[in-house]
């Protein structure tokens, strides 16, 4: 199972870093309901993701959010779907909206911290989100034409990175 949530991070970043719909589509079928537990780790890597989505330009934002919803949209329990759907309106937990609140001040220390707040959710939903969130918020911050989503300096990046770093 491990090797497969890797694989399908893997695809879903190669995808997203191309904006290819079908194959963002075909990495979303891989994770949706991937792994144990109540919210399946490939669900909180893609609310993760939805939610750094938040920060793209509309029609960035819209037509990747769509593409995801409709890969999970009756693969995963009523809890992940209730998850992605919320994050798609920007809605999460209150240390997403420390660590939102932290990236546009840009204070590294504050960042590192709200972070690691994210990082403790549950047993592996603020790991898995947070990494979803970090890889797309990656993709997106240096898209071409990305114009409108909030500039991440990178010593504050870089400091904060490591917490959702896959192990080899």
């Amino acid at each position: 199972m491990e090797s497969r949530l890797h694989f399908y991070v893997e695809e879903f970043c190669d995808a997203l870093k191309g904006f290819d719909a079908d194959r963002i589509a075909r990495a979303t079928l891989g994770l949706a309901g991937l792994g144990p537990g109540l919210t399946p780790a490939g669900d909180d890597y893609l609310s993760g993701a939805v939610l750094a989505l938040c920060t793209a330009p509309t029609s960035l934002r819209d037509s990747i959010t769509s593409v995801i919803l409709a890969g999970v949209r009756g693969r995963t329990s009523q809890i992940s779907w209730a998850t992605l759907q919320a994050a798609s309106l920007g809605e999460a937990a209150e240390p997403w909206h420390r660590l939102a609140a932290a990236l546009v001040d840009v204070h590294s220390d504050e960042v590192v911290r709200a972070a690691s707040g994210v990082r403790q959710l549950g047993h592996s939903t603020g790991f898995w989100s947070l990494r979803g969130f970090v890889d797309t918020l990656e993709v997106v911050n240096n898209a071409e034409g990305a114009a409108g989503c909030p500039p991440l300096r990178r010593e504050a990046w870089s400091r904060w990175v490591p917490l959702v770093s896959l192990p080899d």
